[in-house]
């Protein structure tokens, strides 16, 4: 993991050097009211990058969107090819995962994004992942927590909560909005019994409580 990365460091870089990321899954949507923006006003956020490679391109971590439309415009004669405000985070030895990790928090701090649940869990995935394949202590763990859970604290452990209990279904669960994630933090501090009671309630939410109670009774008399 890189310590020394700052986003106080400021620079410009041009337009032909900066390179899409190829672990950022996200749509690259909304590109012409983008476009529009720049018109008016140019680049105010500056993009942000790691880098640079041999070749002294820079790997785009923040700003997809924004650089997309900036080739729009030049493509269309509306500006030209020059230097783009970034800050450069870290090198380009920085790990996917640490990459990963930090394209999530970027595009769940900048889009309407509906279902926040999902990807909360999949940045609590990629900090447990980060944090055993650098060997970060507890400490370290949770201020990484701190700086890329945009949640409460209470909020936060209830993602851990989910995510340390490893049950696929209540996971999901969370994942497809199906479940608040207090809910799903409370359920994974049950035993594993009411845990599938809690669980049989959202999957059949028709069922009565003497119906749900017969079912998880069935595997048990077998």
């Amino acid at each position: 993991m890189q310590e020394n990365r700052t986003e106080n460091e400021l620079c410009y870089i041009e337009e032909e050097q900066i390179i899409p990321n190829p672990l950022n899954h996200f749509p690259v949507d909304g590109i012409e009211e983008m476009a529009g923006s720049l018109r008016s006003y140019g680049i105010v956020t500056p993009l942000t990058v790691i880098g640079p490679k041999e070749d002294g391109t820079y790997t785009l971590i923040a700003g997809e969107r924004r650089l997309t439309a900036f080739r729009k415009l030049r493509e269309e004669g509306e500006t030209e090819s020059g230097k783009l405000p970034c800050y450069v985070i870290g090198t380009k030895e920085m790990p996917e995962t640490e990459q990963e990790l930090l394209i999530e928090v970027s595009n769940v701090d900048t889009r309407d994004i509906e279902n926040k649940q999902m990807h909360y869990m999949k940045i609590v995935r990629l900090i447990k992942e980060l944090v055993d394949k650098e060997g970060l202590n507890k400490r370290k763990e949770m201020q990484l927590r701190r700086n890329y859970m945009r949640c409460s604290d209470r909020y936060a452990r209830y993602y851990n909560q989910v995510f340390e209990n490893g049950n696929p279904e209540l996971t999901e669960l969370v994942e497809n909005n199906t479940i608040s994630i207090s809910r799903a933090g409370r359920i994974a501090g049950l035993p594993e019994d009411l845990q599938e009671l809690a669980m049989l309630r959202y999957r059949n939410p028709e069922m009565s409580l003497r119906e749900l109670g017969e079912t998880l009774s069935e595997p048990l008399s077998r």
